[in-house]
């Protein structure tokens, strides 16, 4: 295999420059996150309190745009975005690309696409509602878009977990 690439670069997050570092890691090193805002309001519903990755990777294929993804992702050959991931390797933006390739890897454990992903790793100093704030960006008024349910529930964490201003929201 392949010498893992890594390296470094400054983003800025919520408006402060943060030092984060580009690397390839293993699937099997990142985790799926159940504070995830979409796969937050799934389990609630389910009752679920303590779910396991296989648990979250099941309300993550129940999605609608999962099959699509997969589709894109498996004709592709993999990803093409960096996951972004905490200090630990939770998952703050990327859940359903990882268990994407996660399941190509299940079913085609030999075949070296499916066996690492590149990730963008974020210093463990980011504070709470910078990364929730980052989220938000790409889901509520970014990239892809979450369904409202899950808007509402970022949006509402913002307001009153983080103590964020409309202003601040409309911002970011």
């Amino acid at each position: 295999m392949a010498k893992a690439m890594r390296s470094e670069q400054v983003r800025v997050l919520a408006g402060k420059e943060v030092r984060v570092t580009n690397e390839t890691v293993s699937i099997g090193d990142v985790r799926l996150d159940p504070d995830n805002p979409r796969i937050r309001f799934q389990l609630r519903r389910s009752g679920k309190t303590k779910p396991t990755q296989e648990d979250l990777q099941k309300l993550i294929k129940e999605q609608s745009g999962y099959d699509g993804l997969q589709k894109t992702i498996r004709k592709a050959g993999g990803i093409h975005d960096p996951v972004i991931v905490r200090h630990d390797g939770t998952i703050v933006e990327g859940n359903t690309r990882v268990t994407v390739v996660s399941t190509l890897h299940e079913g085609m454990p030999s075949n070296p696409r499916w066996k690492t992903i590149p990730i963008t790793r974020l210093p463990k100093d980011v504070p709470e509602q910078a990364i929730a704030m980052l989220m938000a960006s790409y889901h509520v008024a970014g990239k892809n878009k979450w369904l409202a349910f899950a808007k509402a529930d970022q949006i509402y964490q913002l307001v009153h977990k983080f103590k964020c201003t409309p202003e601040q929201i409309a911002d970011e």
